[in-house]
């Protein structure tokens, strides 16, 4: 993963938190000079159509690529894997995990507003173990 699609996972991450990580504080000084900026064209492919997140016991993301699968993060957003890779669709519409149980996750394929780059779902897909 290039560093600069590593920095925008980064800044992706501070919107989320936010929402999820009632335990965390965090601040102005937690991420310095960090800056949302464009990182590439938007238009045929790179959108990030949805994000989850939930402590378990450390921030574990879950992003939903438009075209280009889903990916995983179990550390804060360092890193990040790619969870989709041997399904049949790759174009990612929305991700979910259950808040009562953070190891049930939820993946809907597709995408509403379906372009020439990306492909239509096959369904929801469910994963019990992360």
């Amino acid at each position: 993963m290039s560093k600069a699609l590593r920095i925008s996972y980064v800044f992706l991450f501070c919107l989320v938190s936010a929402a999820v990580a009632q335990q965390a504080q965090l601040d102005a000084d937690s991420f310095g000079g960090y800056q949302a900026r464009s990182i590439g064209p938007a238009v045929m492919g790179g959108r990030v159509a949805d994000i989850d997140a939930v402590m378990d016991p450390r921030l574990t993301i879950y992003v939903a690529s438009a075209g280009g699968g889903l990916w995983k993060s179990s550390d804060a957003g360092i890193t990040f894997k790619p969870m989709f890779d041997k399904q049949p669709s790759l174009s990612i519409g929305s991700v979910k995990i259950d808040p009562s149980n953070p190891k049930t996750v939820w993946v809907g394929t597709g995408e509403s507003w379906t372009r020439n780059s990306v492909s239509v779902g096959d369904g929801i897909y469910k994963s019990t173990d992360g």
